[in-house]
């Protein structure tokens, strides 16, 4: 018990090897201490931030550069695909009515497999429109037309092919965008706690259903790459049919 007015006054001591007792630090030594550990604490705070903003900055560098290449190649891929159907127009102008005024088939030895296997990646297209598009080459007899509607088709084909792939990395980019928009705010929200919580959920539903919008782009595509080679078969098999057909014929 102590007299109204007074309390326990406690000191820290530090007992040394030698036996005596070393009083440890005043209230000022010790808030001191106190500051230089909290500085210390908010430095290496201030580090980690630094090296997670810089990992953070390389790694969108990085997804620009290559969003930014696969773009380039995009783009230059539909040029080629543009002057490749610009060749094709014009040889249907000047071939097709030769061949058709000609008035004996035109007979060369002709490497089938190489001129019209299909051995590009095209694009998946529905039954219906393979089953037409065959029944109505199986009615071209001219040597000259089937080799170029085999090629237009090819070409639309490809032109799909990269109509996917440039939405894909438009999704990719507006992905990227959506997921620093919602980085932003949660950094906000740490400097400023007051931050509304309907803003976050907002964001962060607008993030998953533009991740899901993603992925079932990328499902849909890995789905036309599975019938990438079934496509090719059904191709090369009725090229080879042909083939025997017109070469008997000749």
């Amino acid at each position: 018990m102590f007299p109204l007015g007074f309390g326990p006054v406690c000191t820290s001591r530090m007992l040394m090897r030698s036996g005596t007792v070393k009083p440890g630090p005043t209230p000022a030594e010790q808030a001191e201490i106190d500051r230089r550990l909290a500085d210390k604490k908010k430095e290496k705070e201030a580090k980690k931030k630094q090296k997670e903003e810089e990992a953070r900055k390389k790694m969108k560098e990085k997804m620009e550069r290559e969003l930014e290449e696969e773009l380039k190649s995009i783009e230059e891929e539909e040029q080629q695909q543009q002057e490749e159907g610009e060749v094709l127009e014009r040889r249907r102008r000047q071939d097709i009515p030769e061949s058709s005024t000609t008035p004996h088939l035109p007979v060369e030895p002709l490497d089938w497999g190489s001129r019209y296997y299909y051995y590009s990646e095209p694009l998946k297209e529905s039954d219906e429109e393979r089953d037409a598009f065959i029944a109505k080459l199986a009615t071209i007899n001219d040597t000259v037309e089937r080799n170029l509607m085999l090629e237009e088709k090819r070409a639309e084909l490809n032109r799909r092919l990269l109509a996917a792939r440039r939405q894909e990395v438009e999704d990719k980019k507006r992905l990227q965008a959506e997921g620093d928009k919602l980085q932003k705010a949660l950094e906000a929200q740490k400097e400023n706690p007051s931050a509304t919580e309907a803003e976050l959920a907002l964001l962060r539903e607008a993030v998953l259903n533009t991740r899901q919008n993603v992925d079932l782009m990328r499902q849909i595509l890995q789905r036309v790459e599975t019938h990438r080679v079934e496509f090719e078969n059904v191709w090369n098999n009725f090229v080879e049919k042909s083939a025997k057909d017109v070469d008997q014929h000749v």
